[in-house]
């Protein structure tokens, strides 16, 4: 039985770990003020796109 991640799961690990280093900058601010500012909002998208992984919607409810 194979365990390890195939080089294209590996790669997307890679990514997602990166995109996390790149969110967790804004915990703290999203801790202290119940939410981010739009302009907050805007650095995660783009980091997001720019790592090349799909933006998650979903209705403010």
């Amino acid at each position: 039985m194979e365990f390890a991640l195939s080089p294209r799961l590996a790669e997307l690990k890679q990514r997602a770990a990166s995109l996390t280093g790149k969110i967790m900058q804004f915990e703290g601010e999203c801790e202290a003020n119940n939410g981010l500012p739009p302009e907050a909002h805007a650095v995660i998208r783009d980091e997001v796109l720019a790592h090349g992984l799909p933006a998650i919607k979903m209705p403010a409810e």
